[in-house]
Parts: C-alpha cells; structure tokens; sequence
C-alpha cells in the first residue's frame, strides 16, 4: 500500500512491529512516517507512531525524540478533520488504532485502505507543519552537519560504503573504540571544525555520542 499509494515515502526498515518509510528533501531534510502493527489473542490493529514520525536530518526512522538532530510531529498533528469519513474500524482524528483483525475475521484491505486516508489527512499535514517552524539553533547546526558530510558519504562506492558499516555495526557490539577507519577520521574532524561543534566537541563525551549515532544512522 506505501509504495502504491506513497511512493515518495520508500520502506526504510522494520523493528519489532514497526515499520519506517522516509522521504528524502532535496535540502538534506528527512521525512518520517513510521506505521505500527499491533497484534495480540487474535486483535490486529494499524497505527501511526507520532512519537517516531517527523522530520530529521538523518535518513534513519528509529530513536525519534532521544536525540537532537530529531523533531517529532506529535505537537503538530492537529484535532479531528470534520471532513473525515466515519470508519467502523477505528475513531475520528490523527490518534487512532485500525482493527484489521477481530478473531477470524480480517479486514486488511479495507483497514489499509483507512490507513492511507489517515496518512493523507493527518500525518502528511503534520509533516509540512513541522519542517515549517523556525529552525532552533541545535537544529540549524546538524543540518549543516549533515549539509557537509551526506554529500561525502553519498559519493561513496558500494564497497567503501560497505566497509565503513562492516566497522559501524562491529563497533555498535563492542562499543566506542578508537580504531576509527581514515574516511570516518577525515568526517569527524570536519565536524569538530562546524559552528557549532567546534566549541564543544573536543569537550563534550556526549556530543561527540551524539555525532556517533548520527552516522550509525547513516551507514548501518
């Protein structure tokens, strides 16, 4: 139903029920739909996840709200559009759970088919109004990260890009380690040179977990 219906929004990932689409701007902005599949004795529903969707300037759907380079649309999504069709599957407006399955009974077509009118009528909405607001200052300097280096990793050959997540997962397992690979070198030191960065950096073990994670997102 996504690539039909929302091809611009393509599959990013799947983790333990929820589903990751995201649209990417040409101004190095990320959009995020992120889809929950519940089901438990028989009772299936579809949900959006608004804590997991909104805008981002990493291409990665999961850990919205725990990391600064993030903006949630959940303050955006808006009241019940009184427009909206009524639906014996779920309720009015953007919160809302799409029972696909009661027991025996399946109505995944038609509670896809509601998704998507949600989708439309709500999250989309949301998304535009959050790239709207102001830019703060802890934004404004991941974007120019990003601005920097996704041009860079963009670039990348499959092999090299491949190498580099090789490395990205095994230190994940292991944790921070300081055998960093010279293209991953060169990176980090031209974001410790940013407005921004610069200032804190070299200083801050937090910061530079944060920078760490920015690129897990990119590269895994």
């Amino acid at each position: 139903m996504m690539a039909e219906r929302f091809p611009d929004f393509p599959f990013a990932g799947e983790r333990s029920g929820l589903y990751g689409f995201i649209r990417r701007r040409e101004d190095f902005w990320f959009d995020c739909l992120t889809i929950a599949r519940l089901f438990d004795s028989g009772r299936g529903v579809l949900t959006l996840d608004w804590t997991l969707t909104g805008v981002s300037c990493v291409p990665g759907w999961y850990d919205w709200c725990r990391r600064p380079y993030r903006c949630s649309a959940y303050s955006y999504r808006g009241g019940v559009d009184p427009t909206e069709p009524v639906s014996l599957l779920t309720d009015l407006g953007p919160d809302f759970h799409i029972r696909y399955q009661s027991g025996p009974q399946k109505q995944l077509p038609l509670a896809l088919d509601v998704l998507a009118d949600k989708l439309q009528r709500y999250a989309l909405p949301a998304l535009q109004r959050t790239a709207a607001q102001p830019l703060s200052s802890e934004l404004r300097r991941w974007h120019a990260l990003a601005a920097c280096i996704l041009p860079q990793i963009d670039a990348l050959g499959t092999l090299e890009r491949e190498a580099l997540a090789q490395w990205q997962k095994a230190a994940f397992r292991r944790g921070r380690t300081a055998d960093l690979p010279p293209m991953l070198q060169k990176w980090l030191g031209e974001v410790a040179s940013l407005p921004g960065f610069r200032e804190e950096y070299s200083i801050s073990p937090i910061l530079q977990d944060w920078v760490f994670s920015w690129f897990a997102q990119i590269l895994l």
